[in-house]
């Protein structure tokens, strides 16, 4: 950020964290009447694809966001025992939530055909989570969109095929 703040260019940082779409990755052990999400305790507010999209679009015909930065997160802080809930309203079946360690997290994700860094990646950004240091929900986006986010309940049904 600090390389392009002194570039003498025109920028805008939208700062995001983990986007709705992701859970398509978890989809096979939803399916199975689990969400495997290694964050303990720890919540997050996951953003969707589509509202980060248009919220970029909008910037991108404006000249007043200029050299401004934005924290962008989901509408809605949740907890993974709060995203099985959501799962299991949406798809009418009971999702547990299932907090493993990391070493079991690391060797699936390896077995999944992750490559090792971003495995290690992953299991920083669950850490993340897990300690609540991106528990906070920002108002930059639905001010940005005008219009509320998309709501985790909003982005199952509209893809309950992956998670049924």
């Amino acid at each position: 950020e600090k390389y392009l703040e002194q570039s003498g260019l025109a920028w805008t940082h939208l700062r995001t964290i983990f986007f709705q779409q992701n859970f398509a990755g978890w989809a096979e052990g939803i399916k199975d009447g689990a969400l495997y999400l290694a964050i303990k305790e720890g919540a997050f507010a996951p953003l969707n694809i589509n509202d980060i999209g248009e919220i970029a679009a909008n910037i991108l015909v404006s000249d007043e966001h200029q050299n401004r930065a934005y924290d962008i997160t989901g509408p809605e802080l949740l907890s993974g025992q709060q995203l099985a809930v959501a799962f299991s309203q949406q798809t009418g079946k009971s999702v547990d939530y299932v907090s493993p360690d990391d070493s079991s997290t690391l060797e699936s994700l390896l077995a999944a055909g992750w490559p090792k860094w971003q495995a290690q990646g992953m299991l920083e950004l669950f850490s993340v989570f897990s300690s609540n240091q991106a528990a906070v929900v920002s108002t930059d986006g639905a001010q940005l969109l005008g219009r509320p986010l998309t709501s985790i309940h909003d982005y199952i049904k509209q893809n309950i095929s992956f998670f049924k």
